[in-house]
Parts: C-alpha cells; sequence; structure tokens
C-alpha cells in the first residue's frame, strides 16, 4: 500500500519558521521502540531509512539535529555517524540538562522545558502537533522541541519534511528548482567545452607520402648582397641583385640585374653581369640571359696580371669551379685587339681551350716583335 502524501497544516509550517534545533530520542522516535534478541542475548534494534531522510532534510533545511538517549551501542553510534549527526548525548536519562547544553554550545539562549517526562514519547495521533513550544503558548520565539509520534516509520521524516518545506524559502527553492536541470546543464556546458577543443586544438598530419614542392618562390630577397667563403674565411662568391626568387622543386634562384664576382683559389676574378641569372642552391652554376658579360682576369707564369678576357652573348652558362663558360647561341670573345665571334662556344680556363662552332670569323692584333 503506497504511503500517503505528507500534508501540513499552515500553523505547523508558520511554527517552524523559528526552528534551529531538533531534539531527539532514539527508541519509539528512530525505532519502533521493539528489541530484538539474538541467540548469544545480543540486543537489536531496527532503524528506517526514512526517519535518516529526515535527518538529512533537516540539515539541509539549516537545522541542527540532536540526540540525547539513554543508550549506548555500537550500532547507534555507527548509524548517527552515518547520517551525519555530531551532537549526540549517549547514557543520559535527564536529557534537560544535556539539551540545555548543547542549545547553549549553539549560541541558542533561551529557557527550555519539556512537556511531560524526560522519556515520555507523543502518540501517534500527535503526528499534525510535533512542534510544542517552550513554556506553553507563550508568543516570544525561543527554542522549539521536536517530539515526533513514536513507531519510527515516518514521522521523523514527516516532521523533518515540514520543517524544510517552511524554512526553505527564497533562493532555497530557486535552487531545488535548479537543481533537477543542472545535469543537462553540466552535459551541455561539458559538450560546448568539447567542441571548442576540438575546433582549436591543432591537428598532426599523420607521416605520409610528402607533397611534392610547387614552382613557387618560398622567399625572395630585394637590393641584396650574399657572399660565401671557403674554408680559410677567404672571400669565394659575392652576388648582387635587385631581387632574388628561391624556388624550392628545382633549388634554384632567380636573379635580376645581377652582378657576381668569383674568386679561385689563385685569386683570380671572374665578373658577371647580365639582365637575368639563374644560379644553383651552392651558386658554382650560374646561366646568364639577356646581355650578358663575363670577364675573367688571369696572371701569367711570373704572376704578372694580363688583359682581361670578355665573353658576351645572350646566353652564357657559366661553371664558377672549373672555370668554364658555355653557350649554344652566338657569342663574341675579345681580349686586348683579338676578337672572335661564333655560334656556339666552349671554354675551359684551366686547360686554355678554346671551341668555336659554327660560323667562326676571328681578328688577330699584330704584336711588336722583341
Amino acid at each position: 500500500m503506497a504511503a500517503p502524501a505528507l500534508t501540513f497544516p499552515p500553523e505547523l509550517l508558520l511554527a517552524a519558521q523559528g526552528v534551529r534545533a531538533a531534539i531527539f530520542d532514539v527508541d519509539g522516535v528512530m525505532t519502533d521502540g521493539g528489541i530484538l534478541l539474538s541467540d548469544e542475548g545480543e540486543m537489536l534494534k531496527r532503524f528506517n531509512i526514512l526517519d535518516g531522510l529526515g535527518l538529512k532534510l533537516l540539515q539541509r533545511g539549516g537545522i541542527t539535529p540532536i540526540v540525547i538517549t539513554g543508550r549506548d551501542s555500537k550500532p547507534l553510534r555507527r548509524r548517527l555517524d552515518a547520517l551525519g549527526v555530531t551532537h549526540v548525548h549517549y547514557r543520559t536519562e535527564d536529557k534537560r540538562p544535556a539539551a540545555e547544553k548543547t542549545l547553549a554550545a549553539l549560541g541558542i539562549d533561551a529557557p527550555l522545558r519539556l512537556p511531560g517526562g524526560a522519556g515520555q514519547r507523543a502518540h501517534r495521533g500527535a503526528q499534525c502537533r510535533p512542534l510544542r513550544h517552550a513554556g506553553g503558548g507563550r508568543p516570544r520565539r525561543g527554542p522549539r522541541v521536536l517530539r515526533p509520534a513514536a513507531g519510527g516509520f515516518g514521522p521523523l521524516r514527516a516532521v523533518a519534511g515540514g520543517l524544510r518545506v517552511s524554512a526553505q524559502r527564497g533562493f532555497g527553492r530557486a535552487w531545488d528548482r535548479v537543481s533537477i536541470y543542472l545535469p543537462v546543464i553540466l552535459m551541455g556546458l561539458l559538450a560546448l567545452g568539447t567542441y571548442w577543443l576540438a575546433r582549436n586544438t591543432p591537428t598532426f598530419s599523420s607521416p605520409g607520402t610528402p607533397r611534392a614542392p610547387t614552382h613557387e618562390p618560398d622567399y625572395f630577397l630585394r637590393n641584396f648582397s650574399v657572399k660565401s667563403f671557403d674554408a680559410a674565411g677567404r672571400l669565394k662568391n659575392e652576388i648582387h641583385g635587385a631581387e632574388a626568387r628561391h624556388y624550392p622543386d628545382t633549388d634554384t634562384t632567380e636573379i635580376d640585374n645581377p652582378r657576381i664576382r668569383s674568386y679561385n683559389q689563385k685569386g683570380a676574378l671572374t665578373v658577371a653581369t647580365a639582365k637575368r641569372a639563374l644560379s644553383n642552391g651552392d651558386g658554382t652554376e650560374v646561366q646568364l640571359m639577356g646581355d650578358a658579360v663575363v670577364t675573367r682576369t688571369s696572371f701569367d707564369a711570373a704572376g704578372k696580371p694580363q688583359e682581361p678576357m670578355e665573353i658576351r652573348g645572350e646566353f652564357l652558362h657559366a661553371f664558377m669551379d672549373t672555370e668554364q663558360v658555355r653557350s649554344n647561341q652566338p657569342v663574341r670573345l675579345s681580349r686586348g685587339g683579338d676578337v672572335f665571334v661564333g655560334d656556339s662556344m666552349v671554354y675551359d680556363n684551366l686547360d686554355r681551350v678554346l671551341v668555336l662552332e659554327g660560323r667562326v670569323r676571328g681578328t688577330l692584333q699584330a704584336r711588336p716583335g722583341p
């Protein structure tokens, strides 16, 4: 059979407004008054979980539960500890001094008179009036004594429910309503946090096939000068230009209006200029395009400088380390008064070999005799 819904008369709710503490006995209040004896003679008592709920409701409503009992046992202590009741007096037959002492410790300073004897319990019909004002019907506020009906099957919870309903007003009631939706709100916040993390956490691509580089410059230089040195610290190459663009797919650098100076190990200087140049990664090969000019200075066996050699053409391919110049287009070579032209050329400065192909013409200026 379902338990009837809890209802409270208005005068009970009004009286509960000033309640700050609730004093309970154990036998007949938290128990049904019965005693169970084991074969070994051990005394057992039966507690009702609904009375435990009542004590929890009192604590939530800001009311301090106080237990004063003439008994003491390990099950009783475990039960009260589990319910969080800290103000307990065990083996106390005279309950008035213990009650007054506890109320004074809680800061409740008012005379206390228990109706009837110390161990008196109201009968079941008293559930509608479990609160009795100290001193009878005097209107002033003071400590109130909670005396639920005996039986232990719900009266304590019923009284505590009435106090909780009347004591929690305003914010307390609003919090009860909000707490119903609190799990949904927390789940929503967790979902929003997860979405934010997913959007803002950097992703790391799995190691796979690297994407092939495209023929687009990854950096550029303007009005620049780049110098390289050998292991001994001597200047090896020097490149000036209006603008340079580096292409990672071919590791080449395209230079506008280049001026390149290169020194070999003997200190001979090679100067190259053009409208545009294309250099490899280490600068050992340079393709000159548009009004290309390569000027080479050298020394004779005695160490005296010779007349520089000049090579001109629309396209010249210079190899700085091997001191070679190649071209598949018409070129013009000159040294002093000597001039040679041809449709293509291969010049090796180290071996002193010049190869001209196609229509070749040359002019040699006569040297004065010894």
